[in-house]
């Protein structure tokens, strides 16, 4: 490994291994800070990932395993916290920590006031350092799950219930046996009567304006073959059998998108609440992989 190369990250989803990382950051002069969250079916965003750097190490820790709230610590102390576009980053370590650093420095109010027009990170680590990132490496995290690197996309599928790891097309948790919604029936149902499909799903809002649309369609294909002044031939019956089967078959295919878009469980709603540690209200089960 060259003296340039990053340091190995460490992983944390233990109580004593964070308790440990906290110690070793209220030393530390400069500490880098980063989140990722959820906010769909949330009224407040829900942390599902803490970034924490220092001179020398990387830790990546698992807020759904473990409670980061000792972190006030760290951001109450004097070291000087390091992050960019810090806002809705702050608003979520106010409301789990009780606090937000004493001492930040974000690199886009930064940039703003240097004279940077663009001040994305991307743009940033660029411009100043001349390492273009991947675009691999901003939507996902590919390095922290060597052991699913298979995973196609960079994605994998979690049971909206217990976050085990599944399958696409598995009927079922293999922990905790709840019963997936299935993306072939959908696509049938679609198949057969557009938006049936995406009811199915759980998607009503989109299911109405396919429905809508099949309903336009109906009437298109009414009035051709049996409007007050139709003369329908073979070619009109081809005409309204190719606009049945191409709607049809459009909807389907959007249906098959929604659906593959993560697991979704069959009892009509995803959890409203998980207690404990765990606390997280996906819309769909993906999480970032390698």
């Amino acid at each position: 490994m060259s003296a340039d190369a990053p340091p190995a990250h460490r992983w944390i989803d233990r109580t004593a291994d964070f308790a440990a990382l906290v110690e070793l950051l209220r030393e530390v002069d400069v500490y880098g800070l980063d989140t990722e969250f959820h906010r769909e079916r949330t009224y407040h965003a829900q942390l599902a990932l803490l970034q924490l750097s220092w001179p020398g190490g990387v830790a990546v820790v698992d807020p759904l395993a473990v409670d980061v709230e000792p972190l006030c610590e760290v951001l109450a102390g004097p070291g000087v916290c390091l992050m960019h576009a810090a806002s809705q980053d702050l608003e979520i370590l106010q409301r789990i920590c009780g606090t937000v650093p004493t001492r930040l420095f974000d690199t886009q109010v930064a940039a703003g006031f240097v004279g940077y027009t663009s001040v994305g990170l991307a743009g940033l680590v660029q411009g100043l350092l001349g390492v273009k990132l991947p675009k691999a490496d901003r939507l996902t995290l590919q390095r922290l799950f060597p052991k699913n690197s298979e995973a196609r996309g960079g994605v994998q599928h979690l049971c909206p219930s217990c976050f085990q790891v599944s399958d696409q097309w598995a009927p079922q948790c293999s922990r905790c046996h709840v019963e997936f919604k299935s993306a072939k029936t959908a696509m049938l149902r679609s198949l057969l009567l557009p938006g049936l499909g995406d009811w199915y799903l759980g998607h009503r809002p989109l299911a109405a304006m396919e429905m809508l649309g099949a309903f336009i369609v109906w009437c298109v294909v009414a009035v051709m073959l049996f409007g007050p002044e139709a003369k329908p031939d073979e070619g009109t019956y081809l005409v309204a059998a190719f606009l049945l089967v191409f709607s049809n078959g459009i909807d389907s295919l959007v249906t098959g998108f929604q659906a593959k878009k993560g697991q979704m469980s069959s009892d009509e709603e995803l959890p409203s609440r998980i207690t404990g540690p765990r606390a997280l209200q996906p819309a769909v089960g993906l999480r970032p992989a390698g």
